[in-house]
């Protein structure tokens, strides 16, 4: 029987607009792989560990490539990987030009479906392609949330916080409106605050 519940979900929007599990849209909740999408410095990983919770465990890029080359040569995927009920997978850059990582992936959610365990898919700072990954999720499993920065007047109310929170002089924030192309880390810079890839917080006075 087809219904809403066999759809794939779509959520788009800020980081701020992700804060925590309670701020997910119903029609995001429950499903067992959520894939966060967007540019890099958005803030991908930020809301995944958001949404994620206390006690998860997050893969980097680099980590899962390692697991998925040593199960290539035998071993067994770790059980914090294939069995954990929470995890964070930081995919890996040019996933798209190597197959036989897709298919570690792959056969790594084929294992945590059987365990019915919660998995965010975070995509790669280069924007790496994940449609294939994607595809290979039943539609009724998987969820979307597709991050950007901030639009219009919420560029110069971002400059204005930070300007409040650091004390610095609330003209300042102006000065920002003209940065292109624009992202929290710009910003930053341009108030003289040093700013990670994951804004927008964690800042610091230079």
């Amino acid at each position: 029987m087809s219904g809403l519940g066999t759809l794939p979900a779509l959520a788009s929007g800020t980081s701020a607009d992700f804060p925590d599990g309670r701020a997910l849209p119903q029609a995001l909740r429950g499903r067992r792989f959520l894939f966060i999408m967007g540019p890099s410095g958005v803030g991908k990983t930020r809301v995944a560990r958001a949404l994620a919770g206390r006690g998860t465990r997050e893969w980097s890029g680099q980590q899962l490539q390692e697991a998925v080359a040593a199960v290539h040569r035998g071993a067994s995927w770790p059980d914090t990987l294939s069995t954990a009920p929470r995890v964070i997978l930081n995919c890996p850059d040019r996933l798209e030009s190597d197959p036989s990582m897709q298919a570690g992936i792959l056969h790594m959610f084929r294992l945590r479906e059987a365990v019915d365990g919660w998995t965010a898919i975070v995509q790669s700072q280069q924007g790496t392609p994940m449609t294939d990954l994607m595809a290979a999720v039943a539609p009724e499993h998987r969820a979307t949330i597709a991050l950007r920065f901030p639009i219009g007047d919420d560029r110069l109310a971002f400059a204005q916080s930070l300007c409040a929170e650091y004390g610095l002089p609330p003209e300042r924030a102006e000065a920002t409106a003209s940065i292109e192309p624009w992202s929290y880390t710009a910003v930053g810079r341009a108030l003289g605050l040093s700013i990670g890839a994951e804004a927008p917080c964690d800042l610091e006075q230079e």
